[in-house]
């Protein structure tokens, strides 16, 4: 109590830094997450060290950075990554390279395949060190964070074992540099909006994580129509904490569809730094304030003439660094001039996470990667393409760019453009899944979800769900902008469709892919893009195509919701998402499918009769829009993305049943749709001329009634029948077949004809023959290699 009154008193003196009310304090103080670091805090004798001069040995960076040096030099780089890269050749399946000036000791976050924790204790080892079970995400992985002493140059491999004799915390303890004076953890913020200083409403804060080794807290305060989510994670006895930081404009109280931005600050009483600093174009190190002994640092800082516009809903990229925490007795720029300090192994700590990195991941995930569990295989190729993407990513984060850039993971900026787009494919990750763990250094820039215009959030900052904004019904991840679909428009204008501010948009339902964040999500422990997944699952859960009687829609956005929505379940172990975006959407898929009368099962999901090119028409092979009449046509590459997410579900739910989760009614529904529609397209939409595979993507649809073999096995389009060929050495093959090949692969445990296996398996050997052995990644990626 005297420790909590100490802080009240010192917070409610007039501090123009701070500018914190008693009242915030009273409601941040009665916070649960105050007693819990008060509980670890250990005892400690306050400092009261000699003034000295500065070092003059240069090997103190904190004072350089006070003294306005520029660190450039101390960066870590390309090479340094390669080097650990080609030192990870040994067995084991946990990596960790730290690639640094000096050495250090730190807890490390590990993902571990979450089936494969099943027979694992809390408490593990890890090279003879304490590996305590941390974060667990959904039922696809569960991190353990290790606690290990690194020498410079560090790369160490092996398995997480037993724990035998190993020094394991029993309880969680406070660094005596953190627990000195906790409100210095307590972010500051100061944003400016049209010439006018934001208020800020009292932060709530809640315990993500409590472990022996890592606590994690989320604190989200909400500044007019700013809201801000900063998640601390702190680690037993560590000085430094690790921080991510993620700010959104929600403001359901005003018509305002976008809101400007002259200046974001955020103070701490702890030294920060951030990290990607470069490509954000944001300081890598905080101003220190002397007269208060803060940290400061712009995340945002433009003149008024020319503010930073973020639209509705749409958030800053997710920023992340570090908090130096040093001991207060006595103010930061005397302290880091004491010797007693400086020489300390606990500053040297400090130093190296300035100017060093630590990377983990797994050197494999067979059989444990996403919906279809096996990742692909690395081929003698993928080396030099893994140096290329490295180099790529990394050399594109090496010089400034635009603060809502386009980056080099996932979809394009405006989602629904047409075309090929690098996130699609059955899986992403191959970095990770191959074991090249540079991918840590570079994902967390690239990823791209926070800048989309989808996290809505309530007045006290919490996100928005159907369940507390009734009639709320969502389109390609906004509101609905039609009022009579979506009476409840979050207090925007009817009709307001939804800018696309710096070019980004939602992800619209026939392009819907999330691919390389459900990547990142299984391999790093970062909280806020585990809340990106959580928006996503909002804004899907009020679908209009979730309502009753709704159409689901083209083929192309089943498959593709159904993919991003199976992985979706496995990284929250969310079951609504299960029941209602997977097994309620297949079952409704299904119900609205197409059976023609033939009696072997010709089923589709839609039909069209459209004339937007390319489209069949009974005159020509060379339809003209608006002058020849469309026939009814079947669109295969469409088929095939349904297929692949169909089969995506399937194998999720094969992997449920492993576990003892129940199955769902409507299962069923999921499998049956499989087998017909497989039927289908084995007896009537692929034929095989002179020993090679070949179908179109446009074939008429005869009521039911399949086209001629004849004209399917021609090389030449047949008016009214067939438009565009594709052979499997075709790049829309990777479109068509892969969910198919999954069957012909994989023990699914469908009962399929004897002709349609066969025909499965002979397309699937030729695509092995054809496509795999000179591919790149990205091509093998489409197709889910399931043993």
């Amino acid at each position: 109590d005297l420790f909590v009154c100490v802080l009240l008193l010192r917070f409610s003196m007039p501090n123009p830094r701070t500018n914190i009310s008693m009242f915030k304090l009273v409601a941040l103080f009665s916070s649960i997450w105050i007693s819990r670091l008060v509980d670890a805090a250990q005892p400690h004798v306050r400092r009261h060290s000699t003034y000295q001069n500065p070092n003059e040995d240069g090997n103190n960076p904190l004072l350089s950075i006070l003294e306005g040096a520029n660190l450039g030099e101390l960066s870590w780089s390309s090479k340094n990554y390669r080097t650990q890269a080609e030192r990870s050749l040994v067995s084991g399946d946990i990596n960790v390279a730290y690639v640094g000036t000096r050495a250090t000791k730190a807890w490390v976050s590990v993902p571990v395949p979450y089936k494969d924790t099943q027979n694992m204790t809390d408490v593990m080892s890890f090279h003879g060190s304490p590996a305590i079970k941390g974060t667990v995400v959904g039922v696809h992985t569960i991190f353990y964070d290790i606690l290990l002493d690194l020498s410079v140059g560090a790369n160490l491999v092996g398995d997480i074992t037993p724990p035998g004799i190993v020094n394991a915390p029993t309880a969680f303890v406070l660094s005596s540099w953190v627990s000195d004076d906790l409100s210095r953890l307590f972010p500051v913020y100061d944003i400016v909006s049209n010439g006018q200083h934001l208020q800020c409403d009292p932060q709530v804060i809640t315990r993500e994580l409590d472990t022996v080794a890592h606590l994690m807290y989320k604190v989200v305060t909400r500044c007019g129509g700013v809201v801000t989510e900063f998640y601390a994670n702190l680690f037993n006895d560590q000085e430094v904490i690790e921080w991510q930081l993620f700010a959104v404009f929600s403001d359901y109280s005003v018509p305002d569809v976008d809101i400007n931005i002259e200046k974001f600050s955020v103070t701490f009483g702890e030294f920060i730094m951030v990290d990607d600093h470069i490509p954000l174009q944001v300081p890598q190190f905080s101003v220190y304030d002397s007269a208060t002994d803060t940290f400061t640092i712009s995340l945002i800082d433009r003149p008024a003439s020319d503010p930073l516009k973020i639209g509705h809903a749409q958030g800053l990229p997710i920023f992340k660094g570090a908090l130096l925490c040093i001991d207060n007795s006595k103010p930061f720029e005397v302290q880091i001039r004491d010797p007693e300090i400086t020489s300390s192994q606990k500053y040297s700590y400090l130093l190296a996470r300035i100017d060093g990195k630590i990377l983990s991941g797994r050197t494999n995930w067979d059989n444990r990667w996403l919906a279809f569990q096996a990742a692909i295989p690395k081929l003698p190729q993928d080396v030099a393409e893994l140096d290329s993407i490295f180099n790529a990513q990394y050399g594109f984060m090496s010089t400034p760019q635009d603060l809502y850039a386009k980056r080099l993971l996932g979809l394009n900026k405006y989602a629904g453009a047409t075309g090929a787009q690098g996130d699609f494919g059955s899986q992403k990750g191959s970095q990770a899944t191959h074991g090249d763990i540079r991918f840590a250094a570079t994902w967390h820039y690239h990823l791209q979800e926070p800048m989309r215009p989808i996290h809505f959030r309530e007045a006290n900052g919490s996100p928005t769900t159907g369940a507390v904004q009734d009639n709320w019904v969502t389109w390609s991840q906004k509101t609905h902008y039609h009022p009579s679909v979506s009476p409840n428009q979050l207090g925007k204008p009817n009709w307001w469709t939804g800018g696309e501010f710096h070019g980004w948009s939602g992800k619209d339902d026939q392009h819907k892919s999330s691919n390389a964040l459900n990547a990142a999500i299984a391999t790093q422990d970062w909280p806020a893009h585990r809340t990106m997944l959580r928006d996503e699952i909002n804004v899907a859960l009020e679908n209009v195509r979730f309502l009753p009687g709704q159409n689901p829609g083209a083929p192309r956005a089943i498959g593709r919701r159904l993919l991003a929505d199976a992985n979706a379940f496995l990284l929250t172990g969310d079951e609504w998402v299960w029941e209602r975006l997977v097994v309620w959407h297949a079952s409704n898929a299904f119900s609205k499918s197409v059976l023609g009368p033939a009696p072997d099962f010709m089923r589709v999901q839609e039909f069209s009769v459209n004339d937007k090119p390319p489209f069949l028409c009974v005159e020509t092979t060379n339809c003209v829009q608006g002058q020849h009449a469309p026939v009814a046509k079947i669109i295969i590459w469409q088929l095939g993305l349904l297929m692949k997410g169909l089969a995506a579900a399937w194998n999720t739910h094969l992997y449920r049943q492993s576990l003892g989760l129940p199955t769902l009614p409507g299962t069923n529904d999921l499998e049956d749709h499989i087998a017909e529609l497989a039927t289908t397209f084995a007896r009537h939409f692929v034929v095989q001329v002179n020993g090679a595979w070949q179908t179109w993507n446009l074939i008429a649809w005869n009521n039911g009634i399949p086209v001629d073999p004849g004209i399917l096995s021609s090389n030449d389009a047949t008016a009214g029948s067939t438009s565009e060929l594709v052979k499997v050495d075709n790049t829309w093959w990777e479109w068509i077949f892969p969910g198919f090949y999954y069957l012909a692969r994989s023990d699914h445990g469908i009962n399929l004809p004897v002709d349609v296996v066969q025909r499965l398996d002979s397309m699937a050997t030729e695509t092995e023959m054809v496509v795999f052995p000179n591919s790149d990644m990205a091509t093998r990626e489409w197709f889910p290699f399931t043993a």
